[in-house]
């Protein structure tokens, strides 16, 4: 199959969730087909090393069109022109200049023969450019919905600025997410959230994957720390690890009086930082490899209040086999049983009690570890992933050739 894949961005966001996600589909894409890609963001020899350096396959040298010349003033005056039409303003003006129509040209075959069989839009903001795909089958893989999640931030931080927000990406989703043949979102929430938008939206759901060893086995953890780990840029996680450090481990002080939660994630920032000087917290900033981290604690918690999408960290925390506390909203997409293969809390006693009481009992850790594991085995490997892809490709050139 020859696709056309179009990335908003370099893939070098490894730390996060969306970064591990966007590297893995892209190297299974090009392992399996002929994949040609475009984006505005980064130079071809960029993009050749960090292409070289993902698979043992070569990349090919970058395509011509990827050279664009980009005019970023013709580029800021569209963005303008397109934002007051419903449009949102993107992080790259040069998005607007002559991205879209090198992308109308690569299809009509100006610039490669034979023609596409599919094109793939990676992230939201790739929404816009599939204008230029009509005609061709074509996938946005938004992952999540983006008015979902800015209208959950509204929930626990009202601001007049975040309802401007949610409703000019309402309005950008119901316009743009229209061009795709298939909008992919990794949990039936995001789906359902965008469906309300757009009754007539043509949306799939599949199920995320994660790193899994089939022979490694659960861990129980060898001291009495409380982990959560996660990116703190996103706002989210900075939010669930002041929430938890200032109204859930005081409660812990009697249970569990020599319980140290560690705070693992890139970017902490002042006032996540400034949370060690409570006591009983630990801030590591950013770690090359959390997996340590996960496997030494006795339990991982993921307190998250708001957000969308799936939760990687609870997937990556699961397929390691560790005992979980976590919010009810950190479940979406994922394939998991509460008191089966983690535990839920919300309230901060109801949290408090659960870790305790893991904390005290090794038994019960392996337990949910070990059930965790078979639940990812059955639902989240990259192979299931990948394979309702193909799918899903496959799916659509059939609808085009009938």
């Amino acid at each position: 199959m020859r696709i056309l894949y179009l990335s908003q961005r370099l893939f070098t966001h490894r730390l996060t969730g969306a970064g591990v996600h966007d590297r893995r589909v892209y190297q299974f894409l090009r392992d399996r087909h002929d994949v040609a890609l475009m984006s505005a963001w980064g130079s071809p020899e960029e993009w050749a090393r960090l292409l070289n350096g993902m698979s043992p396959r070569p990349a090919t040298t970058p395509p011509a069109w990827m050279d664009v010349s980009l005019n970023r003033k013709r580029g800021v005056i569209r963005a303008l022109i397109d934002c007051a039409r419903g449009g949102i303003w993107t992080y790259c003006p040069d998005y607007y200049s002559d991205f879209e129509a090198a992308v109308a040209r690569a299809l009509a075959g100006a610039s490669a023969a034979p023609p596409f069989d599919l094109v793939w839009a990676d992230g939201y903001y790739g929404a816009p450019y599939l204008r230029a795909a009509r005609g061709t089958p074509s996938i946005l893989m938004t992952r999540d919905s983006q008015t979902r999640y800015h209208r959950s931030c509204l929930r626990v931080r009202p601001s007049m600025v975040g309802r401007l927000k949610a409703w000019r990406l309402a309005r950008f989703e119901r316009r743009f997410y229209r061009e795709a043949g298939r909008v992919v979102f990794l949990t039936q929430a995001d789906a359902d959230a965008h469906a309300a938008l757009d009754p007539a939206a043509r949306t799939a759901v599949v199920d995320h994957g994660v790193d899994f060893d089939p022979q490694a086995g659960e861990s129980p953890g060898a001291d009495a720390s409380i982990l959560f780990h996660g990116a703190m840029t996103y706002a989210p996680n900075a939010d669930a690890a002041e929430w938890f450090a200032r109204r859930v481990l005081p409660l812990l002080a009697r249970e569990a009086p020599s319980a140290e939660f560690v705070i693992a994630g890139d970017s902490p920032g002042p006032r996540v930082e400034s949370l060690a000087r409570l006591g009983r917290i630990r801030v590591t900033g950013r770690v090359d490899d959390l997996r340590p981290y996960v496997r030494r604690a006795g339990v991982v918690v993921c307190p998250l209040r708001f957000g969308s999408g799936v939760k990687t960290k609870v997937l990556e925390a699961m397929a390691l086999g560790k005992a979980i506390v976590a919010t009810p909203l950190c479940l979406d997409g994922i394939h998991a049983q509460k008191d089966r293969d983690l535990l839920t809390a919300t309230a901060p006693d109801e949290f408090a009690g659960a870790v305790a009481a893991l904390l005290r009992d090794p038994g019960r850790r392996r337990e949910l570890g070990a059930a965790a594991r078979r639940a990812i085995a059955a639902h989240h490997t990259w192979d299931r992933h990948f394979a309702q892809i193909e799918a899903l490709m496959a799916g659509l050139i059939g609808e085009k050739t009938v």
